[in-house]
């Protein structure tokens, strides 16, 4: 069995992409060992970028995914400890949607009028940016391609900037990154709008490997201890309610818009 104590990695990149955020988190998860008990009292090396390569590092404590790498991939090698709750527009409790946003200046009102257009996407594994968007799109596609073009921008933000110059006309946004792209003045809301809200999934789960054996409810208090020991500040500028334990059924629906699509003729984004 490993050793907790080898293990000195804690990963959260995924909301973390401005200096007042990563300050913001890093405040939050950096005295983290202090509320866990021996062999996990170990000051961690907190890393707050999105790489999702460090889910596979064998020091890795635990870190943060998206729902849809999760079942597609990281349910067969770690399991699902707790999901933040954030209290942001379009979040419910541990489930969150997606934003599907145009540029203010369009005459489109629905996703249906933008067939034979330019979408942008963060990843092909995203659930808030592209599964959640394949499974509106197939009920229009005719199990057809519906786009002229799908661009893979690599971030929310980058989708956001894509749609914000003209280079594609529409995106699916996870409702936090939104939130924080807006307020952090990332991008201009006025020239954006919003046309439509996706379903609600299972929010941003922070898993750790199934071969160490650590008592998954001992992480959750920890990280709830470390909210509450947060500043005022930092707390309501992150948003965030709770950490709430979850498990892997919590996350079948982002499977089942999946196979609803594939059941549409419209296994892939297009």
């Amino acid at each position: 069995m490993p050793n907790p104590a080898d293990k000195t990695i804690i990963s959260c990149g995924m909301y973390a992409f401005t200096h007042r955020l990563r300050g913001a988190w890093r405040q939050l998860l950096g005295d983290l060992h202090q509320h866990l008990p021996a062999p996990y009292s170990q000051a961690f090396d907190l890393r707050l970028d999105d790489e999702t390569k460090i889910l596979s590092d064998p020091e890795l404590f635990m870190g943060q995914t998206c729902g849809y790498p999760y079942v597609v991939k990281w349910h067969h090698t770690h399991d699902v400890i707790c999901v933040p709750e954030f209290t942001i527009e379009g979040c419910e409790n541990i489930k969150n949607s997606s934003w599907f946003v145009t540029r203010a200046d369009s005459d489109k009102v629905s996703l249906d009028e933008f067939y034979n257009t330019i979408a942008a996407i963060n990843n092909t594994d995203s659930n808030s940016g592209m599964n959640v968007f394949r499974y509106e799109i197939s009920k229009h596609a005719n199990s057809k391609p519906f786009f002229k073009n799908v661009l893979v921008s690599n971030s929310h933000l980058e989708s956001l900037k894509l749609v914000d110059q003209g280079t594609a006309d529409i995106a699916a946004i996870d409702a936090v990154s939104y939130h924080f792209a807006i307020t952090q003045n990332l991008i201009n809301a006025d020239n954006l709008k919003i046309i439509g809200q996706s379903h609600h999934t299972t929010g941003l789960p922070f898993i750790i490997h199934k071969a160490l054996k650590v008592d998954q409810q001992l992480i959750v208090d920890a990280l709830n201890t470390s909210l509450k020991a947060m500043s005022p500040k930092n707390k309501a500028f992150l948003n965030l309610k709770q950490f709430t334990p979850v498990d892997r059924h919590d996350y079948a629906s982002i499977k089942k818009l999946e196979t609803k699509a594939e059941d549409n003729g419209y296994a892939v984004l297009q």
